[in-house]
């Protein structure tokens, strides 16, 4: 990949200082309203089977025996987040014990909110890595063509879109 100075210097791509609107608030209002799923704030669900996790077949389960503790000014929040994320589907409550069981962490974001996340480095030693050979930024400039305008799109909680498998 590379870097802005890079692109510059080769000059492959010219980026303007200033960006052209093209359409009215009214148009984009319309549109928003026409695909409201698309620019919801909420994540959405890829479309397919659900992904499975493969595990080594010498596979050990792990699970925490006592959680990691949190501090006291986010519980608060970190219960909110968890009630919010129950609400939307993408976590469920576990009402028996699981031989799998990772701790979360929470970390805070600029606006004060809180992102949980799961410490899967246990889980993550018994993972089967899937190969994937990324394109070469010359086979993506390629395909590309000659664009004359681009876009920065950005999925909402992209990982929670991506439905696992039991």
């Amino acid at each position: 990949l590379l870097g802005r100075p890079a692109i510059n210097a080769l000059s492959i791509v010219s980026i303007s200082p200033s960006i052209g609107h093209t359409s009215s608030t009214a148009e984009l209002n319309s549109i928003e309203s026409a695909f409201e799923g698309v620019f919801s704030e909420n994540p959405g669900l890829l479309k397919g089977d659900p992904y499975a996790i493969k595990l080594k077949q010498d596979a050990s389960p792990y699970s925490i025996s006592v959680p990691r503790r949190l501090p006291l000014p986010l519980l608060g929040k970190v219960k909110t987040e968890l009630e919010r994320m129950l609400k939307l589907g993408i976590i469920s409550k576990v009402t028996q014990g699981t031989e799998w069981c990772s701790p979360i962490v929470a970390a805070t974001k600029k606006d004060g909110s809180v992102r949980l996340c799961v410490d899967f480095t246990k889980l993550n030693e018994h993972v089967i890595r899937e190969r994937l050979v990324l394109p070469s930024t010359d086979d993506t400039l390629a395909k590309i063509g000659s664009p004359q305008f681009f876009s920065k799109l950005d999925a909402t909680m992209g990982f929670w879109q991506i439905p696992l498998a039991d």
